[in-house]
């Protein structure tokens, strides 16, 4: 990318970050937060780092079972919170080709099998987000529109369509890798009318995606289990939210808002991969609460909290292991982007 691109992306970066940040300040009553703050339960605090421990073992198990090269629990553990310190610091998700790096610097891991696992690793969690969003359009209760046509209000029945369409959507991205080389193939083509690399992505990434779900798909156990820890992780991620919700006597506590916050949250921060995901996640957890009638300066406390805790984990967890190792991130990263570049076709 040349310098002038860099230079677009990163101001591009820091209009988001400014403008999530205005927002988050904007209208916050500094008294109402300070309440809330003091009201806070520690036990949610406790209770959301415990959550985020499962997760990161959850994790770490998932790669496992994704990588058909054999690696140590402890040597696996190592590179997902380097790997997940990486992604919180690096924008643009760059972060996440550390873990690939590190496994084939230090392990000898191939770096094509470790990209291969990583692509459908993330694949698993776009499925399961887009299932959440599903959930998400089908439990919130959605304000009156006032466009109603022989008594269909049209924008519930649009919301509530999108929510079936999401769905199926995930469905088909696991059609896709069942089918393999020739779905990738098929829908590279259409792709080719249209100016840009969009094709050459769908090549590179969807073959992997399909080769890498092919392989599962050989060995079901390995798969199975592989999709059972994604559901897990993804009802701990529910989990973390609603401890959190618990502390703030304010806020409701309930399914709808539970899967509503972290659908709008995972949305939030996978849409604008800015540095930490300061501001999208701000954005993304406050304004649902928002919407859902809470207080604007409590929930967006409840935001800052809860993305301070969590960011806090994987900054403490990265760098132990970076200690312990004594692995240089910045060396990781630039390995990680140069071993990449070499991966491509």
């Amino acid at each position: 990318m040349s310098s002038q691109g860099r230079a677009l992306r990163w101001g591009g970066l820091l209009v988001v970050m400014l403008a999530c940040g205005v927002w988050v300040v904007s209208d916050l009553d500094t008294g109402r937060a300070a309440s809330a703050l003091m009201s806070l339960d520690p036990r949610a605090l406790l209770g959301v780092l415990a959550a985020q421990v499962c997760l990161l073992l959850l994790r770490t198990w998932r790669f496992q079972l994704l990588l058909p090269v054999a690696v140590s629990y402890r040597r696996m553990l190592s590179a997902v919170s380097i790997g997940f310190l990486a992604v919180n610091v690096v924008p643009f998700r760059m972060g996440e080709l550390v873990r690939p790096w590190l496994l084939a610097d230090r392990d000898g891991v191939p770096i094509g099998n470790a990209l291969a696992a990583l692509v459908v690793e993330r694949l698993l969690d776009l499925i399961f987000a887009l299932l959440l969003i599903s959930a998400t359009l089908s439990l919130v209760t959605l304000p009156s529109s006032g466009l109603v046509v022989q008594g269909v209000d049209l924008f519930e029945t649009g919301v509530r369509s999108m929510g079936v369409a999401v769905a199926v959507i995930a469905t088909g991205a696991v059609g896709v890798g069942l089918i393999g080389d020739r779905a990738v193939e098929a829908v590279a083509r259409v792709l080719d009318a249209i100016p840009g690399p969009l094709a050459g992505l769908v090549r590179r990434f969807g073959g992997r995606f399909a080769e890498g779900f092919q392989e599962l798909a050989r060995e079901p156990l390995r798969g199975l289990a592989a999709t059972a820890v994604s559901a897990g992780m993804w009802l701990t991620h529910l989990a973390c939210v609603a401890v959190c919700l618990w502390g703030f006597p304010e806020l409701p506590l309930d399914l709808p808002t539970v899967v509503v916050n972290w659908g709008a949250t995972a949305v939030g921060i996978a849409l604008l991969p800015v540095p930490g995901f300061f501001g999208p996640f701000e954005a993304g957890s406050a304004g649902s609460l928002e919407w859902l009638g809470a207080d604007a300066s409590v929930a967006r406390t409840f935001a800052l909290v809860l993305h301070s805790t969590m960011f806090l984990h994987h900054a403490a967890m990265g760098g132990l292991f970076l200690l312990l190792d004594g692995v240089s991130l910045r060396a990781a990263v630039r390995g990680s982007q140069g071993s990449a570049a070499a991966e491509e076709p």
